[in-house]
């Protein structure tokens, strides 16, 4: 059984922000997406379970599923480092793939139960979202760097007293970096060494 097909997917998005303050803005977003079927359902497969009289079935006929996403977001940004975001947001989503169990009426498997992915027409999905972000300087010893970042070189992690430090792990009182390699502050310059 060969299903051959070809697809141009376009995945067009837009962002606009307009500066209510220096200090606060309005987001607004579009965004398309995508989301294949998963290669396993596509093939055209029969699992038969005859103790339980179940099967599964798998669907080469299955569209890819689209989703158009709206978001409209408020943001206050907070000193030094920090901002609280607010808004909400709206999906409207196109052949939505699901799984969907029935009865077998006719054939071999009459009796059984049957379980097979589908393509729905449409959904829509809507929600409220809320985040806050923050720089924890006010925590002490080697957690008042977590939150930050050195954009510069995002590997390289500086002291505590370095504003532009970023802890990731702690082992005792000596911090790990990625490369898993010990780094021990240097308290007297206010850089580490490794």
């Amino acid at each position: 059984m060969a299903n051959n097909s070809s697809h141009l997917d376009p995945l067009p998005s837009a962002e606009l922000r307009y500066a209510l303050t220096s200090e606060s803005a309005l987001r607004f977003a579009y965004g398309r997406g995508i989301a294949r079927p998963n290669f396993g359902d596509l093939a055209p497969y029969l699992v038969r379970d005859d103790q339980h009289q179940k099967i599964d079935i798998g669907n080469p006929n299955l569209k890819a599923t689209h989703a158009d996403n709206i978001d409209e977001l408020y943001e206050q940004y907070l000193k030094p480092l920090g901002m609280i975001q607010g808004g909400w947001f709206y999906k409207h989503i196109t052949d939505p793939i699901y799984s969907v169990q029935s009865p077998v009426t006719t054939g071999a498997f009459t009796g059984y139960e049957q379980t097979q992915p589908l393509n729905g027409s449409h959904a829509w999905v809507w929600g409220f979202e809320a985040a806050f972000q923050q720089r924890l300087t006010y925590l002490p010893g080697h957690l008042s760097s977590l939150g930050q970042r050195d954009l510069s070189d995002p590997a390289r992690i500086l002291s505590s007293d370095h504003r532009r430090g970023s802890a990731l792990e702690f082992s005792g009182r000596d911090v790990l970096t990625p490369e898993r390699r010990r780094y021990t502050p240097d308290r007297s310059r206010g850089s580490g060494r490794s």
